[in-house]
């Protein structure tokens, strides 16, 4: 289940990243409420907001809150730059409900010989299988496990990996975009 707040990309580059937040919201009234959407830049300053007021939307559709935001840094798996992003529910000096994601914004593309292109750098994929068990725990595997795999993975040179059967830990996913 997701936490209702997803972010689609339109554009990434060095001179602007754009896109939609979606947020699904769930409240007991029907009434309006007010959105807002907010980017935090690594150094804390806030880099773009956008509020709305709206009410309880379809639950398939959601509330699209834009977003454009100048010279961004980019994420890269040598600078993994993260955003954070907060999606506030009511005035946001005193909300009633936050959602907060770390983001990064970067342009992923294939080269015309085939080859992974993250901002336009050619990036060699060296990847591993991380499986859903563990020597003395078999599957009781906990987040812990899998952020000490993470870091033996990095040290045999890796930079992608591969879940066997299914996703693992949220957190393991995070810790990939901050370790890049």
């Amino acid at each position: 289940s997701s936490d209702g707040v997803l972010l689609k990309q339109k554009e990434a580059n060095t001179e602007r990243a754009t896109g939609v937040v979606t947020l699904h919201l769930s409240a007991l009234d029907e009434g309006a409420h007010q959105l807002t959407v907010r980017f935090i830049a690594p150094d804390g300053y806030e880099v773009y907001r956008h509020t709305v007021k709206a009410g309880k939307a379809d639950k398939q559709s959601g509330v699209d809150l834009p977003y454009n935001i100048p010279y961004p840094d980019l994420w890269s798996p040598d600078t993994p730059t993260l955003y954070r992003l907060e999606a506030i529910v009511g005035n946001p000096d005193r909300p009633s409900d936050v959602v907060a994601l770390n983001v990064g914004f970067r342009e992923i593309s294939i080269s015309g010989d085939n080859r992974l292109q993250i901002n336009g750098k050619v990036v060699e994929v060296r990847g591993v299988n991380l499986p859903h068990d563990r020597e003395g725990v078999g599957l009781a595997i906990s987040a812990e496990d899998l952020l000490s795999d993470l870091g033996h993975i990095k040290d045999m040179g890796a930079n992608a990996l591969r879940s066997l059967v299914g996703p693992h830990y949220y957190s393991l996913y995070e810790a990939c975009d901050e370790e890049g």
